[in-house]
């Protein structure tokens, strides 16, 4: 293999079964990336000092089963991370054969990390084998579908300690994605996003609706509410969009205080809240504040959102309409994560690299490659989930335990 292919155009590499010799007692760190591996069971259940584990765009001819999968990871009490994509919704289990829920749990002692990219009937079965106790950052996608229904799934996050709390909610809409982001003010408690692919925007709205209400349990602490787009990635506007989408969307939220609506989500709610102004009193019943972005000091506020606020006004339960400033709102989280002793580094470097897309998106392209090239990680693509890229590669680095991975990455300045 070591003379040129001009004319190749085509390339698929299988790791044969005796890759390794099928045993790595010593391996820390394995990335694998649209390579179909049949032996990987067989590998995992030997690398028993594994850290990180990353399969991205896993091919259908490589797919493993949820339980195989627990199988092979159980014996590893040292996976701090791990991300399982599958490269396309082919990749699933024969309900045909699916097992009940065993009775005894594969425990992740130490797991941190999991980022999830799939149907959710593998995530349904996979998490129903396993449990996570340190777990405080998981990231899941699914494959767009008509119904998302993920009772197993909302037991594994009521069971598992660090995301049983979220107090902020962040529902961003961009071009060809939607995605809820569940937070806390404090690094007590962990980070839940759940991410579906899809353009037309009341798809959307539908599906995040979906996502609220069937795959994630009850959002009973949320104060804050963030409804916005991405400012580098516009979804596709659509001004048809039935009122009752927007609404069911909002009855998601019963407990949230805070309502906070970029421009573009507050010129389309507002319809929505003034056609059923008269069942208000059921949608978010707890909200005290709206903020709207840009509203100046003298600005009219969306008609919808004034007879909302009146009518709330009548019924003794009024709500404050103040301005939203998004960029003094970013620095401020870069300020407090900073303050925050107990902050992890990673929740820093998010917080810096929000304010950084937000502001100048080709500086953080720039910083991203720079961050990337110093400390040789294997080649990312540069997408769309721009924060979480920078987290997963400070985290990886981090985790592969050499001389250079000793020392903590540095967060972006």
């Amino acid at each position: 293999m070591q003379v040129p292919f001009p004319e190749l155009t085509f390339l698929l590499l299988v790791l044969p079964n005796s890759f390794l010799g099928g045993s790595a007692p010593r391996l820390r760190f394995l990335w694998l990336d649209r390579i179909p591996f049949p032996g990987l069971s067989k590998l995992l259940l030997s690398a028993t000092h594994l850290v990180t584990l990353h399969l991205s765009n896993i091919p259908h001819s490589g797919y493993i089963s949820p339980d195989a999968m627990v199988t092979a990871l159980s014996t590893i009490a040292t996976l701090d991370f791990l991300e399982l994509y599958f490269e396309s919704p082919r990749s699933r289990p024969d309900w045909a054969t699916r097992r009940p829920p065993p009775q005894t749990r594969s425990v992740l002692p130490v797991l941190r990390h999991f980022g999830f990219k799939g149907v959710c009937e593998y995530l349904e079965d996979f998490v129903a084998y396993i449990d996570a106790p340190r777990l405080n950052d998981l990231v899941v996608t699914f494959f767009n579908q008509i119904v998302f229904e993920t009772p197993r799934f909302i037991q594994f996050v009521s069971r598992t300690p660090k995301l049983k709390i979220f107090e902020k909610a962040d529902v961003v809409f961009e071009y060809g994605y939607a995605s809820v982001d569940l937070s806390s003010r404090t690094s007590d408690h962990g980070n839940l996003n759940v991410t579906i692919p899809c353009i037309e925007l009341d798809w959307q709205v539908s599906s995040t609706e979906q996502i609220c209400t069937s795959c994630l349990p009850p959002l009973s602490t949320l104060d804050d509410i963030y409804i916005y787009e991405d400012p580098h990635s516009q979804p596709d506007w659509q001004d048809n969009i039935e009122n009752m989408l927007w609404l069911e969307l909002l009855r998601s939220f019963a407990s949230a205080k805070n309502l906070y609506l970029s421009k573009g989500f507050a010129l389309r709610i507002g319809p929505a809240l003034q056609e059923f102004v008269g069942v208000s009193a059921t949608v978010l019943p707890a909200l005290q504040n709206i903020f709207l972005e840009g509203l100046q000091p003298s600005g009219t506020v969306p008609k919808g959102i004034q007879q909302f606020v009146a009518t709330r006004q009548v019924t003794d339960h009024p709500i404050v309409v103040s301005d939203w400033e998004r960029d003094r709102s970013m620095r401020r989280l870069v300020l407090s994560s900073e303050r925050n002793k107990r902050c992890t580094a990673r929740q820093r470097d998010n917080a810096r690299f929000s304010l950084m897309v937000c502001r100048d998106r080709e500086l953080a392209r720039t910083l991203a490659e720079e961050y990337q090239a110093e400390k040789r990680f294997p080649a990312a693509v540069w997408g769309r989930r721009k924060r979480r890229q920078i987290t997963v590669m400070m985290m990886l680095f981090n985790a592969t335990g050499s001389s250079e991975g000793k020392t903590a990455a540095k967060p972006l300045a």
